[in-house]
């Protein structure tokens, strides 16, 4: 079956006198970090804790949460969850669009980074106007929408955290809430 032995430890001194430990793995094939923790854990294999699955909104709960979010002030979080939803992106392409992509366009034409297949897709007017609502007069066209305060494009583990506490904070319930909600919502 799939159980994993613990190793004998071996401390000694290498040729240069300085501590060093080896492991030597009993009856295991290949010993690495995965096999390392199943051990750990008591000899559980890691990949029997199932996968973590991500939810959507419900679409009438985006659109109340959206509502919110532009009533309060939350540009940036309202422009977020509205292009997310609707453009139904990866959050790495989502974070890599431009102000020049989407500023007065009626589609955004994008190369997928996982696929490296291009996509086209239309702007609809929900979209439009949190564009319009969001752009000031001053942007610079070749900013990202979503940038950081160096001009660079915000982390994915940045936006994962921003959300959980958006959904917290508006009382939206998804299961395991991340960027990824953004896509399944679409």
């Amino acid at each position: 079956g799939n159980q994993f032995h613990k190793p004998d430890f071996h401390f000694g001194i290498s040729s240069s006198n300085s501590a060093s430990y080896t492991s030597t793995p009993l009856n295991t094939p290949k010993w690495n970090n995965r096999t390392r923790i199943s051990a750990i854990l008591g000899k559980t294999n890691i990949m029997s804790l199932g996968p973590t699955t991500t939810s959507g909104m419900d679409w009438n709960s985006m659109i109340g949460l959206t509502d919110r979010l532009k009533r309060d002030d939350y540009h940036r979080d309202y422009l977020l969850i509205t292009i997310g939803s609707y453009f139904g992106l990866r959050i790495s392409d989502l974070l890599s669009i431009k102000w020049k992509d989407v500023f007065e366009k009626d589609e955004l034409i994008i190369v997928e980074s996982k696929t490296r297949k291009s996509r086209k897709i239309a702007i609809n007017d929900k979209v439009k106007e949190a564009i319009h609502y969001c752009a000031s007069e001053s942007i610079d066209r070749n900013q990202f929408v979503f940038a950081n305060r160096w001009g660079g494009a915000l982390s994915v583990s940045y936006i994962n955290r921003c959300l959980k506490v958006i959904f917290a904070k508006y009382s939206v319930r998804v299961q395991n809430p991340s960027s990824h909600t953004l896509r399944k919502t679409f």
